[in-house]
């Protein structure tokens, strides 16, 4: 959608346009900024977003979908992991800590949603935030279950070096 078909079709919400940036939002490429009426923009609930192609466009409205769709998922995998570790440190029981990291890491890479603004992405695209959060997730749940390997085998890391 260009910003005059944003203008005709959704009066009232030019004002959400986000048009800051020379970036496509979703995939980070520079848009061609030397005709601005030839950028095309994207909704995302409420507001407009600058997208390099349909594709891109696609693909925001499917992370958007998503993002509604799964956040309630990663809330309570997170919430369930704080209060899983906060237990395991209550009642002195490591392991019990390890497997609610474990749970923290899984709902970041199973749920990538970064919990941010979607002005987040006009510098830091969505396909890079997602993949960013899904790295992170996997070295988390990757050393819970490191952690609970060497709390199982009574070892301890000094013993590998």
């Amino acid at each position: 959608m260009t910003k005059e078909e944003i203008k005709l079709n959704e009066v009232g919400d030019i004002d959400a346009l986000i048009a800051y940036g020379n970036k496509c939002t979703y995939c980070g490429k520079k848009l061609n900024t030397a005709n601005e009426e030839e950028i095309e923009y994207a909704k995302a609930i409420k507001r407009y977003f600058p997208v390099c192609s349909k594709t891109c466009e696609d693909e925001l409205a499917r992370y958007v979908e998503n993002d509604k769709k799964h956040k309630k998922h990663f809330y309570t995998m997170f919430t369930a992991c704080a209060f899983i570790t906060l237990i395991g440190v209550l009642i002195n029981k490591p392991i019990v800590s390890f497997i609610g990291v474990v749970i923290g890491g899984l709902s970041m890479v199973l749920y990538p949603y970064p919990i941010t603004s979607f002005e987040t992405f006009v510098n830091n695209p969505i396909k890079m935030t997602t993949r960013i959060v899904m790295i992170v997730g996997t070295i988390i749940t990757l050393a819970g279950l490191a952690f609970i390997y060497l709390a199982t085998s009574g070892k301890t890391v000094f013993d590998f070096a």
